[in-house]
């Protein structure tokens, strides 16, 4: 039994291991740009403390699944763990949140069937107004040219014929 555990985790184990060199490393450079002054005058320190936060949630996150998968193959979890979720930095998250409610609405209507076929069909019409719009906007802006290259066809025409 020990033995089809450990085999069902290799995987994990790997990452886990991985994830955990590479904060123990990060957390080591950490340290030693706190102990230089001119690194925390430039504040690499700084960011370098970030990226060991980072790093942690990350290991913490791979150690989450790896819990969860050991208690659903020793059956005292019903379900499966979830996939190992990237750990969004402080920049990406307000960028989604910004992103969610910016495009709410469109997401609601998305996901009810009886409102997604007419708004399809609104976004469309605005799609096919707006290309409309912009050809017959290039149109008046370029009358003149438009004009002037008629009277110098058909003044090569003339020549022409």
């Amino acid at each position: 039994m020990l033995a089809q555990w450990r085999e069902a985790l290799s995987p994990c184990r790997k990452q886990l291991r991985s994830s955990f060199t590479c904060y123990r490393r990060a957390k080591k450079e950490w340290k030693q740009a706190e102990e230089s002054r001119w690194q925390r005058l430039t504040g690499r320190s700084a960011k370098l403390e970030k990226v060991c936060q980072q790093l942690l949630l990350e290991f913490l996150e791979v150690l989450r699944f790896v819990i969860k998968g050991l208690l659903h193959i020793v059956r005292l979890r019903s379900t499966p763990p979830d996939p190992v979720r990237p750990v969004l930095t402080e920049r990406e998250r307000t960028f989604l949140e910004g992103f969610r409610e910016q495009h709410d609405a469109e997401f609601s209507v998305m996901a009810d069937r009886a409102k997604l076929e007419p708004w399809l069909e609104n976004c469309f019409d605005r799609l096919v107004q707006g290309r409309t719009d912009r050809i017959r906007r290039w149109d008046r802006d370029h009358q003149a040219e438009k004009e002037q290259q008629g009277r110098s066809w058909g003044k090569a025409d003339s020549l022409l014929s």
